[in-house]
Parts: structure tokens; sequence; C-alpha cells
């Protein structure tokens, strides 16, 4: 069964650690988090062609959809 996703504050602190270079066994000491964990994130991170700058000031919607890979996201307003 696969862990519950993150909590988008989480997601950020991966993205930021790595944005100053830190390494990925490193993050997960910091964020105990596995390393997969941490990775997944970030591969998910480089495969939307932005940097990391520019997905860190999307807000936790936007950053939501860029990391799902998926092509258009529609969100309810509740």
């Amino acid at each position: 069964m696969a862990a519950p996703t993150k909590a988008m504050h989480q997601i950020r602190q991966i993205l930021e650690l790595r944005q100053q270079q830190v390494s990925l066994r490193k993050i997960e000491r910091l964020t105990s988090f596995s390393r997969n964990t941490v990775r997944d994130y970030i591969r998910r991170a480089m495969a939307t062609g932005r940097s990391l700058a520019d997905l860190l000031a999307l807000g936790d919607t936007e950053l939501a959809c860029a990391l799902s890979g998926e092509a258009v996201c529609i969100f309810r307003s509740v």
C-alpha cells in the first residue's frame, strides 16, 4: 500500500533544501522522509521543466498541480 501524500509544506521543505544544494541523504535525515520519497518529489519537480525557484513561487494548488504530472488540473471550489 502506498504511503499517504505529504502535506504541501513538507513537499516545499524538500524542494527548498534541494534548491540549497542539500544532498538527498541529508534531506532524508533533516525531514525524516525516506530517500525514495525525497527522490520522488525531486524527480516530479524536475519533470515539470521549471526551476525549483519558479515552483516554490507557486501557490499550493498550482504546485500540487505541477507536481501531479497532469496536463490539466481541475479544482473544485469548496
